[in-house]
């Protein structure tokens, strides 16, 4: 199958350009050339991953959002069997439409809108990059809107179970949060834990295993 790369007047699509403006042109023609050739490379009456994949989106406007209209997880996230993986679908949008997904990055939103798959809306960052998006748009339950206050009773109290509670991936995002300079009473009443547990974390008591974030 041929490789579709976006390109703008001033070569190919990088992190830093104008989502919106440099794929408003293409938007459309390059999603329905991609469906194109998944139908042409496949044998009659069996679909391609490609068609079922943009069979589940309701393309709308190059502008719009491009909702996802299958399975979801419970943050809203579109989810779909990929390359024999369960994967996120505006991932997976991103990666058809504009290119790979460096190792260690995350595809974020400008729309803030979790099951749109509209590559125009979607940027590339890091883990401390989604931090300070979520920050910028009071996606972060602070003080009396963080959920131990408004679902008390969903907070865990057995403190000697914390790593029980904790996997990888949240200490990642803790780690991430703190360098970004999220206080440690904040990060400690959304994941439900004392306020030394998130200290050891970021003391390198515990944890030690997962990866640092770099400090600039």
């Amino acid at each position: 199958m041929p490789e579709l790369t976006l390109t703008t007047s001033g070569g190919r699509l990088g992190s830093n350009a104008s989502p919106l403006k440099a794929l408003r042109p293409s938007i459309l023609q390059a999603c329905r050339q991609r469906l194109s050739c998944a139908r042409s490379s496949v044998m009659p009456n069996r679909k391609s991953a490609e068609e079922r994949f943009w069979a589940k989106v309701d393309v709308r406007g190059a502008d719009e959002c491009w909702p996802w209209m299958a399975s979801r997880n419970h943050k809203g996230y579109g989810r779909f069997k990929f390359r024999l993986h369960s994967t996120r679908s505006h991932r997976i949008s991103y990666e058809l439409l504009v290119g790979p997904i460096p190792d260690g990055l995350f595809v974020c939103h400008h729309c803030d809108n979790p099951p749109c798959v509209n590559p125009a809306h979607l940027f590339l960052g890091t883990n401390t990059d989604n931090i300070r998006d979520a920050k910028a748009k009071g996606r972060l339950a602070t003080g009396k809107r963080n959920g131990v206050h408004t679902h008390p009773e969903s907070r865990t109290t057995d403190k000697t179970n914390i790593h029980a509670r904790l996997t990888d991936g949240n200490v990642c995002w803790i780690l991430a949060a703190l360098a970004f300079g999220i206080r440690q009473s904040t990060l400690a009443s959304y994941f439900g834990v004392d306020c030394g547990a998130i200290s050891r974390i970021n003391r390198g008591k515990t944890w030690k295993h997962v990866p640092r974030p770099l400090r600039t």
